[in-house]
């Protein structure tokens, strides 16, 4: 008979072996998406992955993820197509409902003064949230405005020394064809959604394909702090809608499409 030391060795190793993926896979992270929380979840499926994050666009290239199996880059979808990486690799996005995410990023980085854009922080502890709302200041615009949809429907995040918390379209898309561009890229399934809502069923969704079949669980990291209290007013809500008009169509997308899986 088997001791119970040897019988729990070898149930710990079969547990580790269902945790494991079968599939590469490259998590793509929306500020303010609970995506390292999602990033904890899914590194521990993967036996060879990043060693620490790989933060900005500026820095991973196809030899920072030669032999990885699991990376977390923040970088947009057009940004991770245009390294021409291998068919292989499975692509997931991040995702939170927008005006939502549009609040916790403002009260995340005026916490942060010296984040890039450089003094990012000091200028919104400037700004109470109408402020921020009405500004077209275009380093304030690269945080708020339709981040959902360029980040996936072909914007990048900016320089890594300076923009790198903003993501921008290039001139010859318009905010239109982003928007088209970003359902295109969720309806054909090149994109795995990760939608902190529906944080179980998008990893269990995720998990069936990427063959783990013991799907890890989520644990809350990086929450901001600052946790002051916004009204939930009419003026306020107009701001907002400016921009996260279209995001609001892509986060919809998104959650149709995972309520048919």
């Amino acid at each position: 008979m088997k001791s119970r030391a040897r019988i729990f060795v070898s149930d710990f190793k079969r547990l580790m072996r269902a945790s494991r993926a079968r599939e590469k896979f490259s998590l793509l992270r929306i500020h303010k998406t609970a995506s390292q929380s999602f990033r904890a979840a899914f590194r521990n499926c993967y036996k060879n992955s990043e060693d620490a994050k790989l933060n900005f666009a500026g820095v991973v290239s196809l030899e920072k993820i030669a032999n990885k199996r699991f990376v977390s880059p923040h970088m947009t979808v057009q940004q991770w197509l245009d390294l021409e990486v291998d068919d292989d690799w499975k692509v997931g996005v991040t995702l939170r409902e927008p005006r939502e995410r549009l609040r916790s990023s403002y009260r995340y980085f005026r916490q942060k003064p010296d984040s890039n854009p450089t003094g990012v922080g000091t200028l919104l502890r400037k700004m109470d949230y109408t402020t921020f709302l009405k500004s077209d200041d275009p380093v304030i615009l690269g945080l708020k405005d339709n981040i959902i949809t360029k980040f996936i429907g072909g914007g990048s995040f900016g320089d890594a020394a300076i923009g790198r918390n903003q993501v921008n379209l290039p001139n010859q898309i318009s905010i239109l064809e982003a928007k088209e561009l970003a359902f295109k890229r969720l309806a054909s399934g090149y994109i795995i959604p990760l939608i902190l809502e529906c944080a179980p069923r998008s990893i269990q969704n995720a998990s069936t394909i990427l063959g783990i079949k013991r799907q890890p669980r989520i644990g809350w990291v990086n929450r901001s702090k600052d946790k002051q209290i916004i009204e939930y007013s009419e003026e306020i809500m107009m701001l907002e809608n400016k921009y996260i008009e279209h995001d609001m169509e892509v986060y919809e997308c998104a959650n149709d499409i995972l309520k048919l899986v």
